[in-house]
């Protein structure tokens, strides 16, 4: 804790009975400051804007206490900083403290010699049933640019994000490394061909003549339908008023997440206003019912990851919709072009599903028979 000069001094206490006590006393004296801090690092890593951005962050001033567990953690942070930017042969060619008890200062020298920087290597996918190449398309970084964990902890959640795995190891293989060079090895478990989910639920309170409404979900997805990537989930929502069938069939495009074709069909019931007849005899309309509606959807809808997280969306829905009032047989189809663009910016808030979304969308009706 860079004490030098600490005093001890000890009193024990006798008793007839029972045990003996000792009491110790500390002086610390005065603490040893930090003269200075020196730190060098080899040629390559000087040109690293990461190990600049690290040394202005050290908790290891001059003037400050000298504390030998600090010293040990900012040698360990540079050390694993370094491994982590693909430093693998790096390693501390000096580092020592040097104490003058009589002038109470301390000078650090740390000489860290990193070695060459590491490059990603081949890339291999295993256990997947995807056609060849189709993974090559989620690789975040161009072939054999220098070693970044971070990049194989993008790869990573891309993989994750395509929902067909169950588990996921990106394992960068050290022991098979030449020419500086390290080839990736990627150990994929598809997920079950099909998983259900059942929900039940009610709403409570939002109709007044129906004061509780039992909901019940059932969802089917499979994840992969085939080795070009296609999915599809389908979704039954039933409660006496509004069961909803729906179901979206998926087909990556030109990149498995940033451009998928989905085509989407569905039936809806819906129960809303009221039906009148008139009573000639009270000269007025009686209530009948609700009116009732079944709505027929087909849809398909492109959408595209762009540029700074913006996420365009193009769409053409066919809406057939029948009821019936007053006697009167109705189905109207209607027939909808739509265009999205929207950006999602999460805060620092890690429970913000949500965040905050800039959404611009145009829809486009030219048609109604």
């Amino acid at each position: 804790m860079g004490y030098y000069h600490g005093k001890i001094s000890q009193q024990i206490q006798q008793t007839k009975k029972g045990p003996w006590y000792l009491t110790l006393s500390v002086t610390p004296g005065p603490v040893t400051k930090i003269q200075w801090v020196d730190v060098n690092f080899s040629p390559e890593m000087q040109h690293d804007p990461v190990f600049t951005k690290w040394l202005l962050s050290v908790k290891m001033k001059p003037g400050d206490a000298l504390n030998q567990g600090t010293y040990e953690a900012v040698k360990n942070e540079l050390l694993t900083l370094a491994l982590s930017r693909g430093y693998f042969d790096a390693h501390y060619s000096r580092s020592e403290i040097l104490v003058n008890r009589d002038l109470n200062t301390a000078q650090i020298s740390l000489d860290f010699d990193s070695g060459k920087r590491y490059r990603i290597g081949d890339i291999s996918f295993e256990g997947d049933t995807l056609e060849d190449g189709f993974l090559d398309r989620l690789i975040p970084f161009k072939p054999h640019s220098k070693y970044n964990a971070n990049k194989l902890s993008k790869l990573n959640q891309r993989l994750l994000a395509t929902g067909y795995f169950a588990n996921i190891k990106v394992i960068p293989q050290m022991d098979q490394a030449q020419d500086q060079q390290i080839p990736i090895k990627v150990e994929l478990a598809d997920k079950p061909g099909n998983s259900f989910q059942i929900g039940i639920g009610a709403d409570i309170g939002g109709n007044t003549t129906k004061p509780f409404d039992p909901r019940y979900r059932v969802t089917w997805k499979t994840p992969q339908i085939n080795r070009y990537g296609h999915s599809q989930e389908t979704t039954f929502e039933w409660s006496k008023d509004q069961p909803k069938f729906l179901t979206t069939y998926t087909i990556p495009l030109t990149h498995p997440l940033n451009d998928q074709l989905k085509i989407r069909m569905g039936i809806l019931r819906e129960q809303y206003g009221l039906t009148q007849s008139y009573n000639s005899n009270d000269h007025q309309f009686d209530n009948t019912g609700h009116l009732e509606s079944t709505k027929r959807l087909f849809g398909v809808l492109r959408q595209q990851s762009l540029k700074h997280k913006w996420l365009l969306g193009y769409s053409v829905e066919s809406i057939k919709e029948s009821y019936t009032q007053s006697e009167i047989d109705y189905d109207p189809t209607f027939y909808l072009f739509g265009m999205s663009l929207q950006k999602t910016v999460r805060g620092d808030n890690s429970f913000d599903l949500n965040g905050d979304t800039n959404k611009f969308i145009v829809w486009i009706m030219p048609t109604l028979h």
